[in-house]
């Protein structure tokens, strides 16, 4: 764990912008479910790309007290006000959880939004996870769901960039795929060049009766 100002600045979340996908926002509330309050570098990637998660972070803490930390009691406090619902998973959640991580490792007292955002971690990936166990019984694998849901990501992403030849999102997309991803990239290359050129209906002339 460092502490260091990044060079540049960082853009700002803006409140309706979605920031993390929602399989990993999926991920974090199980890891809140089970209180294994871990953090990723899939995760620390995205969250270090932009910055104002911890002002939300500090906005719902301030608001919510204790259930800001229990998705299930913030859910039900908020379960009137979509908006502010919507907020609280896709900036709170990630930004408490990670809070949560730091202070497994850090023995010192709350910081500021600021010290939050200014620490940077180098954390494992979510693919390197051991199997969680489950007070029932059982198991969540949640390295295993990842791959599962990235490959269905990449199967369902692959017409539309045949279609649309927008690869290089595509190869960002099923780069953590290994061989697969790039068995789905080359395929998507050779399809393309396989189908006909579609292109979008003209606009309709509003100056015709």
């Amino acid at each position: 764990m460092t502490t260091s100002r990044p060079d540049g600045e960082r853009p700002l979340i803006h409140p309706d912008t979605r920031v993390f996908p929602d399989k990993y926002l999926v991920v974090m509330l199980r890891l809140f479910k089970r209180q294994h309050m871990v953090w990723y570098s899939e995760f620390e990637d995205i969250y270090k790309a932009v910055r104002g998660f911890e002002a939300v972070a500090d906005e719902f803490l301030g608001r919510l007290g204790s259930k800001a930390g229990d998705p299930d009691k913030a859910e039900e406090a908020l379960r009137h006000d979509e908006n502010q619902l919507w907020r609280y998973y896709n900036h709170a959640v990630p930004a408490i959880l990670r809070r949560a991580f730091i202070h497994q490792i850090y023995d010192g007292p709350a910081l500021t939004a600021d010290q939050y955002e200014d620490i940077t971690l180098s954390p494992r990936s979510i693919f390197e996870e051991e199997p969680l166990g489950l007070v029932g019984g059982g198991v969540v694998d949640l390295a295993a769901e990842m791959r599962k849901c990235c490959y269905s990501s990449c199967l369902r992403q692959m017409l539309t960039v045949a279609l649309t030849g927008e690869f290089q999102e595509f190869e960002d997309a099923c780069r953590l795929q290994g061989w697969l991803g790039r068995v789905i990239i080359t395929a998507a290359f050779k399809a393309q060049r396989l189908l006909p050129t579609i292109q979008a209906p003209p606009e309709p002339d509003s100056h015709k009766d």
